[in-house]
């Protein structure tokens, strides 16, 4: 073999040994997590779990998620995947939102919330930790989309009282680069989302009815 035929040889396997880049920027989907009820006032067990996340299409496409991922990662590595759920053949419209419950359908049924598009079916554990943890939308190779590491201190809210977090995105911005400032999340209150007797407060499905945030005087229940 020739000296340049070995150095083809090489470069073709260190190619194909090379893991896949993620995707850039400009070509990601224009998905978004808009809101996150990480810690609902609603009993969990080990066959009931109520928490949920909102995504918003925010392109002018509609996008089909079948493949996709949903994923939280730990308290050590916000960016692993421990828990996920692989989305089936569903489809967000352009502009508009999806949200997405941890449990299954019958763990929800009894709040009067909004209709859910996916349901996640986990039977035995909470997704995210209270204190602070991370939620990401990933593709069919788990290359990151969007990703939420949020905690339970400032800058980002403090949910209380059962309420989800909800993404404002300021004028002119990119949302999948602001939606990772805790600054530009508010905590659901009276003020700025709906009630559900049992389970929280928040909009799920929605945007926030007003950007106003709740200033928390204690902190959220740990887990």
């Amino acid at each position: 073999m020739t000296a340049r035929a070995i150095s083809t040889t090489i470069l073709l396997s260190c190619l194909a040994a090379a893991p896949a880049a993620a995707p850039a920027q400009s070509d990601r989907p224009k998905l978004v997590i808009t809101e996150i009820m990480y810690d609902p006032t609603s009993a969990e067990s080990e066959d009931k779990q109520t928490e949920w996340v909102e995504i918003q299409n925010v392109g002018d496409a509609p996008i089909n998620l079948q493949g996709y991922l949903l994923t939280s990662g730990t308290k050590a590595d916000p960016h692993a995947v421990r828990q996920k759920y692989v989305f089936r053949d569903v489809t967000i419209a352009p502009h508009a939102y999806l949200v997405v419950g941890i449990g299954s359908a019958t763990g929800y049924a009894s709040y009067e919330l909004p209709p859910f598009g996916v349901c996640c079916d986990e039977a035995r554990y909470a997704w995210f930790t209270n204190s602070g943890d991370s939620v990401a939308l990933r593709d069919a190779k788990k290359n990151v989309i969007d990703e939420v590491v949020y905690t339970g201190e400032s800058p980002w809210p403090v949910s209380r009282n059962g309420g989800s977090i909800q993404f404002v995105c300021p004028a002119g911005e990119d949302p999948q680069a602001a939606n990772d400032q805790g600054k530009n999340w508010v905590a659901s209150g009276v003020s700025n989302s709906s009630e559900f007797k049992g389970h929280g407060r928040g909009t799920p499905g929605s945007a926030p009815e007003a950007t106003t945030a709740q200033v928390a005087t204690t902190q959220p229940t740990r887990k």
